[in-house]
């Protein structure tokens, strides 16, 4: 089946990126589009046009070009690119990024077998401007049901790895004609008029996402949002409270300093869960100060006394927050929600109201400050934060979604985790992958996808989503496998010895990480366990 892919260049665009995205779209997909649209919005560099010129001569009639005299922004354009497009299928391609080569293959089938959804897009990598450094992948809900209920927070789909009917698309009125949110208000149309959009699970695209992408969303980049915002609003896509919960996160986000928005581009995958754990933890810190006076003085404190008291406490609400993220109980890799939990809250509660009475005894600016309090302050919230952490472990055992994860080798303390992982439910784990060399044991991985051959572990890791890679002993991994996992610390993957992970969830450590030396070269530290435990009182 043919099919048309829609560009659109100006003149702020890198030659060498729209040489690499033509590239991409022609000399290596295993299927070839049958014509490609490429719009000029407005005038162009002589290196640009020098650049559309040399593949104008290579495609001939496969390229169209469409100039117009004057830039229109990207909606507009692509709606005069899209009257050129002879072909129902019309895939959308941007003029900086890349195509993977089975791109169109992959996108044509499904489109093709499944002839009730207008739109799909798929997974795209996301890199800096010149590929050089991994920034992450994202990731998009599959099924049509998923998507109606995620598109009232975020844009369904990923409009630069976007196919659609052009039938469907015209059917409303095409692209609407705003500077940004376009896309995003495309598919609104299409949802409120009932068709179906869809998602592939395959990675098709290279994105580059780079400090220029942040650059560009700023107070203007919101302005031009606010329009295609309103109107969702106006055809009633979003109801008054979507209307406004989107105003507000936007313009937070697109007012923030290039480097906070860097940051929350980065670690936007992080799971809702996580930010609430951290707004109850700040809620009940700033409960037990309350408390904490209710107690001291034997009655309901004043409205006044508890709010002068708040800018006092503010560093060490601080101070308990980032001893918590040192802890690792905001980790997505290691949550401390099992047997660990209790010792690590006591060490924290103790450290913590050691700090804050050195902070309020040394610090000769808070003389009147409420130094008889803390002791108390320590032992509510202690008991505040341990009952909430202790109801959280429950809730996220049963609700929260899982962190996925990969194991490298195969050993007994693996086989062990992957056969008692039901009962055992490893967390908020989710097993994906196992890399194992050896084909002889596949009956043991429980319905686990086994990868063979290492170098399609990095291929599946990327298309997983795999978080964190659980390794075995040194001894046991080969050459390649070492290789392939050095080369994962490019991808932001995180990494866990099978011993540490074994002995977070089955409370015991593996028989095979027991090693006898170390028993041999520790015997003698046991008639310095005063001294130790002297020296650590003294420490803190």
């Amino acid at each position: 089946m043919s099919f048309s892919v829609l560009m659109s260049v100006y003149v702020k665009e890198n030659p060498q990126y729209l040489d690499e995205a033509l590239y991409s779209i022609w000399d290596q997909q295993t299927l070839k589009p049958g014509q490609i649209v490429l719009v000029k919005d407005g005038h162009l560099t002589e290196e640009l046009n020098a650049c559309i010129n040399i593949w104008k001569q290579k495609l001939g009639d496969v390229l169209t070009l469409v100039e117009l005299p004057e830039n229109v922004g990207l909606g507009a354009a692509l709606n005069k690119g899209l009257e050129q497009c002879r072909y129902e299928l019309v895939a959308r391609m941007d003029s900086d990024d890349v195509s993977l080569p089975k791109r169109f293959e992959k996108q044509v089938a499904f489109m093709e077998n499944n002839p009730d959804i207008a739109a799909s897009s798929g997974v795209l990598e996301e890199w800096n401007e010149n590929f050089s450094k991994y920034i992450g992948v994202r990731t998009l809900p599959l099924q049509p049901e998923e998507i109606n209920k995620f598109a009232k927070y975020r844009c369904p789909l990923s409009h630069p790895v976007t196919i659609f009917r052009k039938s469907n698309v015209l059917s409303v009125g095409g692209y609407p004609a705003f500077r940004a949110g376009e896309d995003y208000v495309l598919w609104s149309l299409l949802l409120k008029k009932e068709y179906k959009l869809a998602n592939l699970s395959d990675i098709l695209l290279k994105q580059r996402a780079g400090s220029g992408l942040m650059k560009r969303r700023g107070f203007k980049s919101f302005k031009n949002e606010m329009k295609a915002i309103k109107y969702q609003h106006s055809i009633a896509f979003f109801n008054k409270y979507e209307y406004l919960r989107f105003i507000f996160i936007r313009f937070f986000v697109r007012m923030s300093p290039n480097f906070i928005k860097s940051f929350l581009y980065r670690y936007r995958h992080i799971r809702k869960y996580q930010f609430l754990i951290i707004l109850v933890d700040i809620i009940l810190l700033v409960a037990s100060i309350f408390l904490s006076l209710w107690i001291r003085y034997l009655q309901i404190p004043s409205v006044d006394m508890f709010l002068r008291l708040i800018p006092h406490f503010i560093p060490i609400i601080a101070v308990w927050i980032v001893c918590f993220y040192v802890a690792g109980f905001y980790s997505l890799e290691i949550p401390r929600m099992g047997y660990k939990m209790l010792p690590s809250l006591s060490m924290i509660a103790a450290i913590c109201t050691l700090l804050s009475f050195a902070y309020f005894y040394l610090n000769i600016n808070f003389r009147d400050g409420p130094k008889t309090i803390l002791l108390i302050y320590g032992l509510v919230f202690l008991a505040l934060i341990t009952l909430w952490r202790l109801g959280l472990n429950k809730i996220a055992l049963k609700y929260t979604a899982k962190i996925n994860i990969a194991f490298v080798g195969i050993n007994n303390a693996v086989t062990e985790l992957l056969k008692n992982r039901q009962t055992n439910s490893l967390m908020n784990y989710k097993v994906k992958l196992l890399l194992n060399e050896n084909p002889a044991k596949e009956s043991d991985f429980y319905n686990i996808s086994v990868i063979k051959e290492p170098e399609d572990f990095v291929g599946e890791i990327k298309k997983n989503n795999v978080q964190i890679v659980i390794f075995t002993s040194e001894n046991e991994l080969s050459q390649s496998v070492k290789k392939v996992l050095f080369e994962l610390i490019h991808y932001n993957i995180d990494f866990i010895s099978i011993s540490d992970f074994y002995e977070l969830f089955m409370r015991r450590i593996p028989i095979d990480s027991i090693n006898e030396f170390e028993f041999l070269k520790n015997i003698n530290l046991r008639s310095r366990k005063i001294y130790f435990l002297f020296k650590q009182t003294v420490d803190v």
